[in-house]
């Protein structure tokens, strides 16, 4: 599962709905602030590494692999820091695809100065692969990103990810999911869509493929199980007026106005 928004719309508290559903879940972040957001949520029970140098994600892909403690779930917070992690680190190519290649590439062997922001495409796809083939439950978040569609030249809302790796986005995940705020009047709502968007990536194979106020990670879980509840006639009304517009996108004021 990827989930993606602007800051405050509700990534990690979709990943705590994993931690209280009862999932056993390794919360994995780049940044020690991150975990105040679940304290302050009062979400405890779960463990959690901090991630802070690009070298310690091969050991924490072996942790996983091994997963000796039995975890059910892993949240991992967020794809677009794990990046700025490794802006330090390129790949040389030519390389074959093996456990070799992967222990190099996560332990940072091939440390140099970044000339090709592309490189991170590989580097974030070695880590990223191998990790959801694990078989455990699995919540990405990242960050959004305004930019132009490589087909259509419109401007969409992407997961802020280097190189291609936005466009490859789907091909790694079951779900891919818009986490936004929505207000009207004196309400507030956390949102989160899956539903076709021309200015959203999105992707639910769960087929639930709708608009969610305060989603919970169980009911796409649910949604396998064909025991999805059905959508409120508020949510409808929501995904009916969702209309995109990214902040990139300025008005053109003429002088006269």
């Amino acid at each position: 599962f990827l989930d993606y928004g602007e800051s405050g719309s509700g990534k990690t508290t979709f990943c705590s709905t994993m931690i209280s559903s009862g999932i056993k879940t390794l919360y994995i972040v780049f940044d020690e602030d991150e975990l105040m957001t679940l304290d302050q949520m009062g979400i405890y029970g779960y463990d959690y590494r901090v991630i802070t140098r690009y070298e310690q994600l091969w050991p924490l892909y072996l942790e996983l692999r091994k997963n000796e403690k039995g975890w059910e779930g892993l949240a991992l917070d967020s794809l677009t820091l794990m990046q700025q992690n490794a802006k330090d680190f390129e790949l040389a190519g030519g390389k074959a695809i093996d456990a070799a290649f992967m222990k190099e590439t996560m332990l940072g062997a091939r440390k140099m100065e970044i000339q090709n922001w592309g490189n991170i495409l590989e580097m974030t796809r070695h880590f990223l692969v191998p990790v959801l083939k694990l078989p455990m439950h699995k919540i990405f978040t990242c960050v959004t990103e305004p930019d132009e569609d490589p087909k259509s030249g419109r401007l969409k809302l992407y997961p802020a990810l280097q190189g291609s790796m936005r466009q490859l986005i789907n091909t790694f995940f079951s779900v891919v999911a818009y986490s936004f705020v929505y207000s009207y009047g004196n309400q507030t709502h956390w949102c989160m869509t899956t539903q076709p968007h021309g200015s959203l990536v999105t992707k639910d194979r769960t087929r639930l493929c709708r608009n969610m106020i305060a989603p919970k990670f169980m009911t796409f879980i649910k949604a396998l199980e064909g025991k999805a509840p059905e959508q409120s006639a508020e949510e409808a009304k929501i995904q009916q007026s969702l209309i995109i517009q990214p902040k990139a996108l300025k008005p053109k004021i003429k002088p006269k106005d």
